[in-house]
């Protein structure tokens, strides 16, 4: 047997109702059901607040492994702003994320910028830094089960011999100084100021 119209138009009512109610409380369903959300998009890759959380993670255990990181130098002030309340996800970013977000942009611009140089490991820096890794107590989630770096470190790594290569040269003799480091973040930051007006950006607000 068909509805009646009259049954029809209660159920049509009964519908209407509970969409006009899933629109009262969008912003509670927005809090209970996203995880993430994008932040901007740098050279054409799109990065979200997910990525911030796991690349200021990655950096402390970095800081860790390798407290002379010449990335964490060049970086410190940057990923010293990111809180606990940076990386809520909310239905729209505060003033205080998008700060922190814009602050980040020239890390994100140099790990993008890197991905057309030809960086190579070698076996024997990953194998240092493992061994580092459990001996100063660092927790070993930064590599994978065949003991070689995630792909997020690896990212960092690269950043790093990047850096050291072309802004220490000193040190491959063993003759680094700490005027030497001093000279190298300056160069770093000098390449960033470079490099900004060519890796486009859109930010997500």
């Amino acid at each position: 047997m068909l509805p009646s119209s009259s049954s029809l138009r209660l159920n049509f009512f009964i519908l209407l109702v509970a969409l006009l109610s899933v629109g009262s409380n969008s912003s509670a369903l927005f809090a209970e059901g996203i995880k993430d959300k994008f932040v901007f998009k740098i050279g054409g890759e799109v990065f979200a607040v997910s990525d911030f959380k796991e690349y200021n993670r990655i950096q402390k255990k970095l800081k860790c492994i390798y407290p002379e990181s010449l990335l964490i130098g060049v970086f410190k002030s940057e990923f010293k702003t990111i809180k606990k309340k940076s990386l809520v996800i909310n239905e729209k970013f505060t003033s205080h994320q998008k700060e922190v977000f814009l602050k980040m942009r020239s890390f994100f611009k140099l790990l993008v910028y890197l991905k057309s140089h030809d960086i190579v490991l070698n076996e024997q820096l990953t194998k240092y830094f493992f061994l580092s890794a459990k001996q100063g107590n660092c927790g070993l989630d930064v590599f994978d089960e065949k003991k070689e770096f995630t792909p997020k470190f690896k990212q960092l790594m690269h950043m790093e011999v990047f850096m050291r290569k072309r802004f220490l040269p000193s040190e491959a003799q063993g003759k680094s100084t700490p005027q030497d480091f001093k000279k190298a973040i300056e160069g770093v930051q000098a390449l960033l100021k470079s490099i900004d007006p060519q890796v486009n950006e859109e930010v997500y607000w």
